[in-house]
């Protein structure tokens, strides 16, 4: 294979590349640092800051085309470039600003006329300040300059989320878009990062923009936040669909904001700005690098001409591109609320935008009147259009032939796959993975689990299910660990149901537990006296008395510990709270059962009733659909659904 070196600007001088094709001239007039062709050619030289990166072409699954993306990082080399010889003069109306924590922000010589001068009343109307690496301490010269000269409320901060964390505050791995929009809020908000008073209630700035990569963005205001998500999966998600890596997400964004400034400074729309940015980020992602070819040899760029074609094709009034690839990048949804509603309110954990976004349309006299009026119809439009459809703004989770948009369950089953996934990595793992999964029966609690499995490549020869309720005593336990073992020594890795694992043996409450905290912990069962070596594995324990982790774990009496039930839980590591399709017996109303009831109903008609669908819509009359959703109760949860369908003889029909 063929290596060539070659090198490209970055930072600010690819932004003014970027701008420079994006922005009309008749619009406005860029300005800005243009890097020396010859200074590019020497990518050693002391006064550029170098990083050296691997590209090669990778395929793009769905499309039959190949990208250059990039392979591998591998080193990055701090220049000392001469910021006051570079140093911009003039008045701009948006002043761009990227601190990397490469000099600049102390560099007072070198900062722009407009902000180190006394620019009297000629001040930008607005500043975008990209700002990194700043986990080491909220002093920053250069933001205490703009704020001296009150320019604060002017200013825009973006960063990434990258850099947020690396500040002392919690964020954790994506669970759900609800999660991640808490604790960015509360990341921003916090005295451990640099953008509001030492008290940490009010912020500093206009606004701060949290960049996650191609799968979003967050815009933290003073009052309220706006979150833009990928509808269909998570935190890098989008960008694990093609294989390798991408430099260029932030450059997208910012010329995408600084576009849109330029078009209409006075009204423009930030959240509208920033997801046509994330939509360019997102196909910069899938089309790659572009090849160019001068000296009769080729070389990659940035795509800047491509990028600024596709940010007016998405801006063109009344065009609407339709095809695979917009369809894709452009699924996207939006939600805002109040910063108040999420800081430091314990009693909102489990707030969800899918319960959100229906409640907030409903007007205040039609949701006193019929409370379900909203849900009922979203529901219907579920079954019959489909979840993307139905839940314009709602992210939806799916795996496998599983699907929702219950924030527990999606955050559930997240959990337990990351477990599995990052399980799976190990090799020849000694002991076991353990999780569990509780709801109510009939309510796909091992579906689940076998989707998850299923896209990991867990085959169904691997896969084992004891019910502990048909067991007579520990002494079958044994059995069961024999044939652990054998898959074991086979080079598969084991995924056990242990189903009913809560129900009593011998007469004791919890009574398996105790059997499971050797294997559990160890990875050994004891066999007539002798132990025996059990290896690893995927330990799932489906629960039957208690229908959440919450419920089960609630208790700590004699009985209980006798049990060894602290002990038991302190070895799993992940859960799966599955609601089902009947309403929450310990809540007076159960808003979401409907939605819930709507997505299991969808995937039975999938699977049984394939032929009543067309175009994309299954046909079935709206007495039998609201009969499906408006039942006061499945007696066997879902499996009384679904045997509601088959025994309806919709063989030869087209319509339900």
């Amino acid at each position: 294979s063929k290596v060539r070196l070659s090198s490209k600007p970055g930072g600010t001088a690819a932004v003014l590349q970027l701008l420079k094709e994006m922005v009309p001239e008749e619009k406005a007039q860029v300005e800005g640092i243009i890097l020396d062709e010859e200074l590019l050619n020497r990518p050693k030289d002391k006064e550029i800051t170098t990083s050296w990166t691997v590209w090669r072409e990778f395929p793009n699954p769905g499309f039959n085309y190949q990208s250059f993306r990039l392979e591998k990082w591998h080193e990055f080399e701090p220049g000392k470039w001469d910021y006051p010889s570079a140093k911009l003069t003039g008045y701009p109306d948006l002043l761009i600003i990227q601190d990397s924590d490469l000099g600049f922000r102390s560099s007072k010589e070198g900062w722009p006329e407009v902000l180190s001068g006394d620019p009297g009343e000629k001040r930008p109307r607005d500043i975008i300040f990209k700002l990194g690496q700043y986990n080491d301490g909220p002093e920053n010269p250069l933001l205490d300059r703009i704020s001296a000269l009150g320019l604060a409320d002017r200013t825009t901060i973006f960063t990434t989320l990258s850099d947020l964390r690396s500040c002392a505050v919690k964020i954790g791995i994506s669970l759900s878009w609800e999660r991640m929009l808490d604790e960015i809020i509360a990341a921003v908000f916090s005295t451990n990062c640099p953008f509001v008073d030492e008290k940490g209630k009010n912020l500093k700035y206009k606004q701060v923009i949290v960049s996650i990569g191609a799968s979003g963005a967050v815009i933290v205001g003073k009052d309220k936040s706006t979150l833009i998500f990928d509808r269909s999966g998570q935190e890098g998600d989008f960008a694990k669909q093609f294989p390798g890596q991408m430099m260029g997400y932030n450059t997208c964004l910012i010329g995408a904001l600084a576009t849109a400034w330029a078009e209409n400074p006075e009204q423009l729309d930030w959240t509208e700005a920033t997801c046509i940015g994330i939509k360019l980020a997102r196909k910069l992602h899938v089309q790659g690098y572009a090849v160019v070819e001068y000296n009769h040899k080729k070389h990659l760029q940035f795509p800047a001409k491509a990028v600024a074609k596709t940010y007016w094709e998405l801006r063109s009034a009344g065009k609407r591109v339709d095809n695979l690839l917009y369809n894709q990048i452009g699924d996207l949804g939006c939600f805002t609320l109040e910063n108040n509603a999420v800081i430091n309110k314990v009693d909102r954990e489990n707030w969800t935008i899918l319960e959100e976004t229906l409640l907030k349309n409903l007007p205040a006299g039609d949701y006193a009147q019929d409370p379900h009026s909203a849900v009922n119809e979203c529901a219907r439009n579920i079954v019959v259009k489909g979840a993307l459809a139905a839940l314009a703004d709602v992210p939806i989770e799916t795996v496998g032939a599983w699907c929702s948009a219950d924030r527990q369950e999606i955050e559930g089953v997240r959990s337990v796959n990351n477990a599995m996934q990052d399980y799976l990595q190990l090799k020849k793992p000694e002991t076991p993975l353990c999780v569990a999964v509780f709801g109510p029966p009939g309510s796909g609690k091992s579906f689940v689990v076998k989707e998850i499995a299923k896209g990991l490549g867990i085959g169904e020869d691997a896969q084992l299910t004891f019910n502990l309720s048909q067991f007579e005593s520990s002494a079958e336990l044994q059995t069961a660990f024999h044939q652990i073992r054998d898959l074991n020594l086979k080079g598969k890795v084991p995924l056990v149901f242990w189903d009913e694992f809560d129900t009593p043996c011998a007469g004791r409450s919890l009574g398996w537990l105790r059997y499971f905290l050797a294997p559990m912990q160890d990875g050994e069962f004891t066999d007539q006296g002798t132990p025996h070596p059990l290896g690893g594995g995927i330990y799932v324990f489906a629960g039957a008395t208690k229908h959440s982790f919450e419920e089960f774990q609630t208790g700590n009496n004699l009985e209980d510990r006798n049990a060894k039930k602290p002990d038991f839980i302190s070895r799993l590591r992940a859960y799966i709270n599955i609601r089902g399709i009947n309403g929450n017996p310990n809540t007076v109303e159960d808003t979401l059962c409907m939605i819930r009831r709507a997505f299991i109903l969808r995937q039975y008609l999938e699977t049984n009733a394939p032929q009543i669908k067309t175009d994309g819509q299954f046909e079935i009359e709206a007495g039998v659909l609201d009969a499906f959703l408006r039942v006061t109760k499945y007696t066997y949860g879902a499996r009384s659904m679904e045997n509601l369908i088959k025994m309806s003889s919709l063989a030869d029909k087209r319509k339900f």
